[in-house]
């Protein structure tokens, strides 16, 4: 992981003023540079459980496919049978 020893940003457009100050009543911090790691470590939760969700979503959506076939599968079979059933009961 790459190592940071301090952050410092110059030029601050109004936009970005605003964004601190928001930064700052959201998180009750008054040190803009508390507020904003404490945004930057909420923003990194939520990009970290969108990743899990994603991959879960993914999990899910392969595991349904393999269901639909086996009901496919399934249903073919019970097909089968039946036309066996029918087939038999023609005889006796």
């Amino acid at each position: 992981m790459l190592q940071i020893k301090n952050v410092l940003i110059r030029n601050l457009t109004d936009d970005d003023r605003e964004a601190i100050q928001t930064a700052i009543r959201e998180t009750g911090y008054k040190q803009a540079s508390k507020a904003m790691l404490a945004v930057c470590k909420g923003y990194s939760r939520i990009v970290k459980l969108y990743k899990e969700t994603m991959d879960d979503r993914n999990r899910l959506k392969k595991e349904n496919e393999k269901l639909k076939k086996s009901i496919k599968t399934i249903l073919s079979i019970q097909d089968e049978l039946q036309q066996c059933v029918n087939e038999d009961k023609e005889v006796l």
